[in-house]
């Protein structure tokens, strides 16, 4: 990412910079905890199947799985980890617990950010990698 290239207000460029730094150490660290939450809410579910608390659990372990789909959306970017493979594999993992098709989410963000507005750099790295988009149908062009 070039820091240099943003405009960012009331954030100190270093700070920026440290916080977009990526590691594959701290993205697994944060993903453990994403699992580990999910697994106790559903074990949470599991353990009020027979009482009234069983709607607010099921609420919670909805919200938790809900919010899967930001380690799928920084890795779909890239952006979640230093490795790609390991973005890759964690983009399929949440695809497939979230049942989202992941290749059609690719392509959406491909297509979205290919507007002109975007910087050419950036939307250079949706070219590469094992994501292949076909080219959009008559009826879904807008």
């Amino acid at each position: 990412m070039d820091i240099d290239a943003m405009t960012i207000r009331s954030v100190d460029r270093e700070m920026v910079r440290r916080l977009s730094c990526r590691s594959d150490r701290r993205g697994l660290l944060q993903l453990a905890g994403d699992v580990s939450l999910l697994c106790a809410t559903g074990h949470l579910v599991w353990a009020t199947r027979d009482s009234v608390w069983l709607a607010p659990a099921v609420m919670l372990h909805g919200v938790t799985l809900n919010f899967l789909f930001c380690p799928l959306h920084e890795s779909i970017h890239r952006t979640a980890f230093a490795s790609r493979w390991v973005n890759d594999w964690v983009a399929r993992l949440g695809g497939a617990l979230l049942f989202c098709r992941l290749n059609t989410f690719v392509c959406f963000i491909s297509r979205t950010i290919a507007s002109p507005s975007i910087p050419r750099r950036i939307r250079s790295c949706f070219r590469q990698g094992p994501y292949r988009c076909r080219p959009m149908s008559g009826a879904c062009r807008g």
